[in-house]
């Protein structure tokens, strides 16, 4: 797997540090932390890629297809209410 790892300022409200992750058969992503920053990369990719991205919890306490959450607000909503389940 392929790691970046990066620390950051999100528009002045303190430092943020991430880490992205991309499978050698490109098939998993992996972005640590559910903060701002880190939902925010993970709706940014589903808008390039063509297909349904699954996101998915280390706990896997939630399961949320990204292709129809259009802003952080709903995405976190979504965090909220899932429970085990697939969410779209």
């Amino acid at each position: 797997m392929s790691v970046l790892s990066w620390s950051f300022n999100l528009g002045g409200r303190g430092f943020y540090h991430s880490a992205f992750g991309l499978s050698g058969a490109r098939e998993t992503i992996s972005i640590s932390g559910l903060r701002d920053a880190s939902l925010k990369i993970a709706l940014s990719i589903q808008k390039c890629y063509p297909q349904p991205i699954i996101a998915v919890d280390s706990d896997y306490s939630f399961e949320l297809v990204l292709d129809k959450i259009n802003s952080l607000e709903k995405l976190c909503q979504k965090i909220l209410e899932s429970s085990y389940q697939t969410v779209s």
